[in-house]
């Protein structure tokens, strides 16, 4: 015997599109089963930056015309959207600009086409230096994340970067000087996304040793790979025989689905998404 349910978080009872309750017309009895998930259908309208990889760590130090040194941190937000090589070049030199400390100079934010790669230099006759914090650096060193003289230092909050978008990803702090630009050591990435999960909080019965993430929390019932660019659709499909979820005979009334990215945080999904669920009794 199979069973199919077909859900679409349009018809949620509460939650958003991302992460939803809903609740069956009419409960399902079945036996012993299987529960596979099929036919996922997203939209792939994930901006490049959103409110969950926007931000960069930097410090900016010089020397002003009395010989006195600075050194001001500033936690900078990019703004949410969609962004090719170019864009991106000129939303980073935007913010980068606004509101720095460098009395002298101004920071100019390149493209390489044929590397994709961004390179962040200066403009101007000061002598600016730029550090940029990675975050593992800051995780390993968060007590540091202070300064009494910056008024722009933020609050640190794990994984809120933007260091793969614009392709800054070295573990270690990362340095620009007036004499010396600062080119990223990867291609940037106008995917904010490469995989993405749907999990189950409650409904197919899934105890946290059934499924392990990449940051080790349970409730996984499907990995899936984006492969398409923004405004396409994503189509996921039943192809791995084993990636099933074991449940024992009884009925099933309510659900709580999520997708969420590798750091476990709902995705930032502003329309409906769909799957379909196969039970296939245990023989």
């Amino acid at each position: 015997m199979v069973r199919k349910i077909f859900v679409d978080s349009r018809f949620r009872d509460s939650g958003s599109f991302a992460n939803f309750q809903y609740t069956l017309k009419s409960p399902v009895v079945h036996p012993k089963c299987r529960a596979y998930i099929d036919q996922i259908h997203i939209p792939n309208v994930f901006p490049t930056i959103h409110q969950n990889n926007r931000n960069l760590y930097i410090v900016e130090s010089y020397t002003d015309t009395n010989s006195v040194g600075h050194v001001k941190k500033r936690k900078v937000p990019l703004s949410v959207g969609n962004y090719d090589l170019q864009s991106l070049a000129t939303e980073l030199q935007l913010q980068l600009n606004a509101n720095t400390f460098f009395p002298d100079n101004l920071y100019v934010v390149t493209a390489d086409d044929s590397l994709g790669k961004l390179t962040i230099g200066f403009s101007g006759s000061g002598n600016a230096n730029l550090q940029i914090w990675p975050m593992q650096y800051l995780k390993a060193h968060r007590s540091l994340w202070v300064d009494a003289m910056s008024n722009l230092v933020g609050t640190f909050v794990e994984d809120d970067d933007c260091y793969s978008a614009i392709g800054f990803t070295s573990d270690g702090i990362m340095n620009a000087t007036h004499s010396a630009a600062l080119q990223g050591n990867a291609h940037i990435s106008s995917l904010p996304f490469h995989t993405i999960y749907l999990t189950s909080s409650y409904g197919l019965g899934i105890p946290s040793e059934d499924s392990v993430g990449p940051r080790g929390g349970g409730s996984i019932l499907r990995s899936i790979v984006v492969n398409t660019s923004f405004g396409n659709m994503i189509h996921d499909m039943l192809q791995n025989p084993f990636d099933y979820t074991s449940l024992e005979a009884g009925q099933l009334t309510s659900f709580g689905f999520a997708l969420r990215d590798i750091h476990g945080r709902d995705l930032p999904l502003n329309q409906s998404f769909s799957f379909s669920i196969l039970l296939v009794e245990e023989e």
